[in-house]
């Protein structure tokens, strides 16, 4: 779902949606469901032993190399480095 339909959803512009989402959550819609995808990928991870392809695609990314970028950009670590080091199984 696109930010505009989103909008369109609650009954409120892009502008007032964006607003909103600063206000209340301290955040744009995007960065919030990256926050919220990357949660799920930790959490993914740390309990099973799924390859990285997979959790990506879990994590609604579609190229795994995009989804290991943002990852080590959110994380300062690749997601089989932040794997080795959180190892919960």
């Amino acid at each position: 779902m696109t930010a505009e339909e989103l909008a369109a959803r609650c009954g409120v512009s892009q502008t007032t949606l964006f607003r909103l989402f600063r206000s209340y959550i301290g955040e744009s819609p995007l960065e919030y469901v990256i926050r919220l995808r990357m949660k799920h990928a930790r959490a993914l991870l740390q309990e099973n032993r799924l390859p990285i392809k997979e959790i990506a695609r879990c994590c609604g990314y579609g190229n795994a190399l995009y989804f290991s970028s943002e990852f080590r950009r959110i994380h300062g670590a690749s997601p089989r480095a932040f794997r080795r080091r959180n190892l919960h199984y």
